[in-house]
């Protein structure tokens, strides 16, 4: 329960709009326990219909309807985290968002889980008032990400639609006054005002802009004046106290400041302005004690809070930090210094955070940002002059240390510094030229080989590289080390078994030697051999838990195996050792994009653009996982950065040209794919890949143009054929491009693009016999064909030829690669209810099996239960199709009829009216129709 009067607040907020009438009660199941919980909600006897719906959940987990409402009673009930995961859990198993974007947005803002609904992604089958909440639950949490132009977007897009709508107006308001713009503000008040007089954001807005104009009277008289409307809004308290604190009227400041204790007892805020209230009146300094009972309320404060205080960060920092919650740390420490930006202890503690997480470029730009202040204290100067020789700034450090000297001359410290960047010093290519000239002479010193081998394999210089390293075992012989440097040269080079060879020397001169160890595992690993690689995987963290290269090895290891989920465990361990971990970051983009889960993927894409900001591969995977995740404002201003990355760069062009066309550039997707071209003239995957690109953008005669210079060359290429029917599609030359398409599946026959075309010139009633016919042919030569066979019956389905689908379909369900059983079952289920409700109930019995939440096949089971009579059966499974796909016309008639049929007319024709009125193709109409006639 959160600290807000049994959350009086989330109350208020919502239950106007959870109160539902006799559309609810259409997501109802059958359940008696659940019946009774909807009564009870439906007359706001919440704890009594969580009661019932406990019991009703008890007995069926997978209840959908039930989840929702326990999900909507639970968040106002204050119960948060409890009606988050129920909501979740429902979208998991496929409700309509229709039903859940409003409570769960709700729930996210009450969590301060912003970043949720901003990334949200499952909401473009929102329609009317449901959209419009979303957008407004969108936009306040755009504003509390302090993403002002997100929120402004989101408000405008509420008022586009409902042109009346007076929070979009006050939140465009508040925005205004944010950005100090008084007169837009005014403008957007003076309409929500015209709309409500007495709501009570508009007159706090009021209140706030006439405080922002100077006039402090008129300020105080607003907010109060907001007050009588809604008492607590604590944000109007807040604003009277620091009016009443200006005028230095202590009394009636002390009178609000215990009302926002009382409703909001553990805002430290408050309690921090009380204690300083307390202090005047006692002529005393905040104590330590108030201190320490603000520090206990750290782990309770949401973030915002904390930012708005620097001492609140400040503690925070040090609470992470002594936690080891490094990242928290760095980000409080981070936020602390943008508003006391001259505190040079919080400068050494975040720098302190960052050399504890290897972040050695980010400790080094904190710390020289401040260099003449550490200058002061040489230990702390000299932790900046290693992060110079660190990140090969050996310049930068001899110039501190000049400076140093001066003030120290005597210090022992910059001694030892010295030296170590006398070894610094040095650029890569002088040095291997020296070691080159000097090779003849120094072949027989060993210390010169080891360089002269080591600074070869830097430079990737593999055959002198190796020379050195064969010479130091001819040196050395019984040296396991030196071959484990000759076997790490050509695991480098790829030659692995004569790596494997140089290991096993190794090993039998030295058995504990852990590189050589780690070189066999790896080795091992790449050669496909990953159990013996394991075995010496385990053996060389029991020696070393945290060796990052045996780590990484492992959870590749596992990735091989198919163990997702444990190596990516294994990845961010490793993050937890070594923030700064490339590989590990990268290997996590992939999986987490994979898998679909796209904000930790750009998460942790967006850890590596820190270190590498103009990496083209990092910021094109950026930029389309933002797509996907529709942020199309994010991913321009990626691609308006990647692109000046990238010229001359065939490949990522073409890439760069798909993401474009994604986010509707089209000019610059056309563009793009002209110079790809150019950069790779004999190309024909780039050139036909600008061809799809023109067709797409209807630019027909230059697509014509393209194909005539290709034709030549690409007779033979399906995909050629292929794109030359679209041309000849969209230029009307439907019997050319049907020829062009059958030549395509002539050279592939497994090419789905050219048989999908064929097929949908079947769904418009042309040239069905030419798709009949390749179909049949495609299927009885290649029966494994199974996307021909579906279409096929498929088509037949759609055009109600029941007696040659049904033998189809029959076939296909017996086929173990099928992609969707369920549906095939569901279809022939359809189709047997014509001659037989036995048959029929068989079919559906299956598809529900393999298939139970599917809105089509529970629609179908509620449709066959129904003509059986089983009533109370049918309407269980129905109500569940409802809360997956609300606006299916087929299973708000189905209720209808089954509601009927119940004797609950009233429900039934609520059903029913949304049937017929539907504005979208419904075969049933003329049936749903007359039953509600006859009702």
């Amino acid at each position: 329960m959160l600290g807000l009067k049994k959350l009086g607040l989330v109350k208020s907020a919502i239950i106007g709009t959870l109160l539902l009438g006799a559309s609810f009660n259409s997501l109802a199941t059958t359940s008696e326990d659940y019946e009774k919980a909807l009564r009870a909600y439906n007359v706001s006897e919440y704890d009594e219909a969580y009661i019932h719906l406990k019991n009703s959940l008890q007995k069926d987990p997978e209840n959908l309807a039930a989840k929702i409402l326990m999900g909507r009673i639970l968040l106002i009930n204050g119960y948060l985290v409890a009606a988050e995961q129920e909501f979740t859990e429902a979208l998991s198993m496929g409700a309509d968002i229709n039903l859940l974007a409003e409570p769960l947005g709700n729930t996210w803002l009450f969590l301060n889980k912003y970043k949720d609904i901003t990334e949200f992604n499952q909401t473009e089958k929102l329609s009317g008032e449901n959209k419009r909440d979303w957008l407004q639950i969108t936009a306040t949490a755009c504003v509390r990400l302090e993403d002002l132009f997100c929120a402004k977007s989101e408000y405008s897009k509420i008022l586009n639609d409902y042109p009346t709508h007076v929070p979009a107006m006050n939140g465009l308001a508040s925005i205004a006054l944010q950005q100090d713009n008084p007169d837009l503000a005014r403008n957007y008040i003076s309409r929500a005002e015209a709309i409500d007089s007495e709501n009570a954001i508009t007159w706090r807005l009021k209140g706030q802009l006439a405080y922002l104009e100077g006039d402090t009277q008129s300020a105080t008289e607003f907010l109060q004046q907001a007050l009588t409307f809604n008492r607590e809004d604590p944000i109007a308290l807040r604003n009277l106290v620091d009016l009443y604190l200006q005028a230095k009227d202590y009394d009636r400041a002390r009178l609000f400041v215990a009302e926002i204790i009382e409703d909001t007892p553990n805002d430290p805020l408050a309690i921090l302005l009380n204690s300083w209230l307390e202090s005047r009146q006692a002529e005393e300094i905040i104590d330590n004690e108030k201190l320490e009972q603000l520090n206990e309320f750290m782990a309770q404060l949401s973030p915002e809070l904390i930012a708005s205080q620097p001492m609140l960060l400040y503690i925070s920092g040090l609470t992470n930090f002594f936690n080891n919650n490094m990242e928290k740390a760095a980000k409080d420490f981070s936020s602390y210094l943008q508003q006391e930006s001259d505190d040079i202890q919080a400068v050494m503690m975040l720098s302190q955070v960052y050399l504890a997480t290897q972040q050695y470029k980010q400790a080094l730009i904190l710390l020289e940002k401040h260099q003449t202040a550490l200058l002061e204290n040489p230990e702390s100067a000299l932790i900046l002059g290693d992060l110079f020789i660190r990140q090969n700034k050996a310049f930068k450090a001899e110039r501190l240390l000049q400076r140093l000297e001066l003030r120290y001359p005597d210090n022992p410290k910059l001694q030892l510094f010295k030296i170590k960047l006398m070894a610094a010093r040095g650029k890569q290519q002088e040095a291997l030229a020296i070691l080159d000239n000097s090779f003849e002479q120094n072949k027989g010193n060993s210390s010169f080989l080891f360089a002269y081998s080591l600074m070869h394999l830097q430079a990737q210089d593999f055959e002198k590289s190796l020379l050195g390293a064969r010479l130091l075992t001819e040196m050395f012989p019984d040296e396991a080390e030196v071959y484990n440097l000759q076997a790490g040269i050509l695991i480098r080079q790829g030659k692995l078994e004569e790596a494997k060879q140089a290991i096993e020397k190794a090993l039998s001169l030295n058995p504990t030697h852990f590189p050589a160890k780690f070189n066999l595992a790896a080795t091992y690993s790449r050669l496909g051999d990953i159990d013996r690689s394991n075995t010496l995987v385990e053996e060389l963290l029991t020696l070393s838990p945290q060796h990052i290269e045996t780590l990484l090895l492992k959870a590749f290891n596992a990735s091989r195996l198919g163990q997702n989920n444990e190596a990516k465990q294994l990845y961010l361990d490793i993050l937890v050792i070594s923030p700064a971990n490339v590989a590990a970051r990268q290997r996590l983009v992939t999986m987490y994009q994979n898998e679909g889960d796209l904000s930790t993927a750009l998460y942790h894409l967006d850890r590596l653009l820190k270190d590498n900001f103009d990496n083209p591969d990092y910021l094109l995977d950026k930029a389309s996982i933002q797509i996907s995740m529709r942020l199309q404002n994010e991913a321009q201003k990626t691609l308006n950065i990647v692109q000046n990355f990238i010229a001359g760069d065939a490949p990522r062009l073409v890439k760069f040209s798909n993401l474009n066309l994604q986010l509707g550039n089209d000019e610059q997707a056309l563009d793009a794919i002209r110079e790809a071209q150019k950069s790779a003239p004999n190309s024909n995957f780039i050139a036909l890949s600008r061809v799809r690109l023109l067709l797409q953008l209807d630019k027909l005669s230059e697509a014509e143009a393209l194909l005539n210079t290709l034709a030549g060359k690409q007779k033979d290429n399906p995909n050629y054929w292929h794109l030359k029917g679209q041309w000849l599609s969209a230029t009307d030359k439907d019997d050319e491009a049907i020829d062009a398409y059958r030549k395509a599946i002539a050279l592939d026959p497994r090419y789905a693009q050219p048989f999908i075309a064929l097929y949908n010139y079947a769904l418009q009633a042309s040239y069905v016999d030419i798709f009949i016919s390749e179909a049949r042919a495609i299927s009885q030569s290649d029966p494994s064909n199974l996307l021909a066979r579906n279409l096929l019956a498929q088509y037949l389905f759609f055009t109600r030829n029941f007696d040659e689908a049904m033998p189809m379909y029959a076939a296909l369900v017996e086929e173990p690669n099928l992609l969707n059983p369920a549906q095939a079952y569901n279809r022939l289920a359809i189709m047997a209810l014509e001659d037989s409700l036995e048959d029929a109930a068989a079919y559906i019995t299956k598809a529900y099996a393999l298939s139970p939440t599917s809105p089509d096949v529970l629609d179908t089971y509620g449709w066959v239960k129904a003509q059986q009579g089983a009533y109370e059966e049918s309407l269980k499974l129905l109500r569940d199709a409802f809360s997956r796909n609300a606006k299916n016309p087929n299973i708000r008639y189905h209720l209808g009829y089954t509601l009927a049929k119940m004797g609950r007319i009233e429900e039934a024709k609520e059903e029913l009216d949304f049937a017929v009125n539907i504005e979208r193709p419904f075969f049933m109409r003329p049936q749903a129709q007359a039953l509600l006639d006859s009702l």
